[in-house]
């Protein structure tokens, strides 16, 4: 943060945020991975790591991130996240990624976790630079994918918003936040998906790898709002 062009630090009287599981005030987060260390650790305290195969970490958005070659790492969570997706919720994250060619550059994925398709599981990607949502539509693993207009580039630090509507239908849209600000979906096509038994990060599908950086992994019971996602794009490192 800057202040008459000169950098504040949270040592000078500015809260820092990037340690508060539910941040900003409001939605109420039930996960926030800080991607510090291989122990992939949930500042929430509600999950726990089961595996980060050939995941390094690396200097990211806030301290460190986990670090994706987009050939073979992967970071699996135990369980659901959220636990229970009969209502809307949302997930947020810091990306940067190193390579987006034409196939999937997966970032986040619940899909089929807890071993059973379940209506209201998602997934947040990059497809051919486009930024998509996945979301389960029926209990056949079938999902509903929502594409944004505008294109992402690589080597560029993004701050990704996605709220996961689990009743958006083929004529409508999801909200999607980049940066802090709207970015336009629109419904794209339906599909059959496969999963894997747990939460993902950098993956979906046991392929289509993200290639990059992923940093600062919020998970929220509920939506987010324009002016929420401005809050969490702006906020404090500690």
């Amino acid at each position: 943060m800057s202040l008459g062009g000169r950098l504040i630090t949270a040592g000078e009287g500015v809260s820092c945020t990037t340690t508060t599981c539910s941040y900003p005030t409001g939605p109420t987060a039930v996960a926030l991975f800080q991607m510090e260390s291989s122990s992939v650790t949930d500042t929430c305290g509600n999950f726990s790591l089961a595996s980060a195969p050939n995941v390094t970490f690396s200097s990211g958005k806030y301290g460190n991130a986990a670090v994706f070659n987009g050939t073979n790492a992967e970071i699996n969570i135990t369980g659901q996240i959220p636990t229970s997706i009969s209502a809307d919720y949302a997930v947020s994250c810091w990306i940067n990624a190193d390579t987006l060619g034409s196939s999937g550059h997966f970032i986040f994925s619940n899909m089929r976790a807890g071993a059973a398709w379940v209506v209201g599981q998602a997934a947040i990607a990059i497809w051919n630079t486009k930024l998509r949502v996945y979301i389960i539509n029926n209990t056949g693993g079938n999902a509903h994918i929502f594409e944004s207009s505008s294109a992402l580039s690589t080597s560029t630090v993004y701050n990704i918003v996605a709220n996961i509507d689990i009743s958006a239908s083929a004529s409508g849209s999801v909200d999607v936040f980049v940066n802090g600000s709207a970015f336009t979906t629109s419904f794209l096509a339906s599909t059959n998906m496969s999963g894997n038994d747990a939460t993902q990060f950098g993956v979906a599908q046991a392929g289509n790898r993200f290639d990059g950086y992923i940093d600062q992994v919020r998970i929220y019971t509920s939506t987010i709002s324009l002016s929420q996602a401005g809050e969490l794009n702006s906020e404090i490192g500690c």
